[in-house]
Formats: C-alpha cells, sequence, structure tokens
C-alpha cells in the first residue's frame, strides 16, 4: 500500500502541479536483430507493463506547501516506498508512482518552485 500525495490542511492552498505537465511513455520493449543482410528486426515485450509513463510535474508554491512536498518526497526515497497519485490526464485513477530526481528553487521571498519526475509503479503484492 502506497502513502498517499500530501494535501494541504489550510483549503486555500492546493498543492497540486502548475501545466503544462509532460507526458513521456517508454515502452518496454526488447529488439533482437536476425542475422542476415536483411537486417530484421524483431520485438517483443518484457514484463508484464509494456510501459511505464513518467510525468514531468512542477509546483509553484508558497515555501512552507514546497517544503512538505520536498520532505515528503526525501523520505519516500530514503525508504524507497511509493506514494499515491492522480495524474492530471482526463480519466486518469489513482496510481502508485516514485520519484527519483526532483530540484527546488527558490522564486522570491515567500515563493518557491519544485520540478519533478512521478514514475508509474508497478507491483505484484
Amino acid at each position: 500500500m502506497a502513502i498517499p500525495f500530501p494535501v494541504s490542511a489550510d483549503p486555500c492552498v492546493v498543492y497540486d502541479p502548475v501545466f503544462p505537465i509532460t507526458k513521456r511513455v517508454t515502452p518496454n520493449l526488447a529488439r533482437t536483430f536476425l542475422p542476415g543482410p536483411a537486417g530484421i528486426e524483431r520485438r517483443f515485450r518484457v514484463g508484464p507493463n509494456q510501459t511505464s509513463p513518467e510525468y514531468d510535474v512542477k509546483f509553484f508554491l508558497p515555501s512552507a506547501a514546497i517544503n512538505i512536498i520536498d520532505a515528503f518526497l526525501a523520505e519516500r526515497a530514503r525508504l524507497g516506498e511509493r506514494f499515491d497519485w492522480t495524474p492530471p490526464d482526463p480519466g486518469a485513477v489513482v496510481g502508485e508512482f516514485f520519484c527519483q530526481e526532483w530540484s527546488k528553487t527558490l522564486t522570491s521571498h515567500n515563493m518557491s518552485e519544485l520540478s519533478a519526475t512521478f514514475t508509474r509503479s508497478f507491483t505484484f503484492e
């Protein structure tokens, strides 16, 4: 069971990423080149899940809120845990994600920006 992504206790502050959000999908395929002059290539699926989408997200919030998200991501990375998050795609449902890389930028005295890549995780439990 994954930990839910943090939610603000203040109803005026929502921890939603700002747009645009980039979604990348890399099919989980292996390629084999068959010998011969034709250079024929064979592709086949590796593992039960063909794709593992990644979302490049950016949060622009008050520094206190960014610090909460930063601490949340750091703790998940330290423990090797996934977290529940719902992508902003129409019809998307909550899924388990992990984040191996993020950066925080102080944009003004009280505002910060956090950029991260959320990768969909598939587990067998």
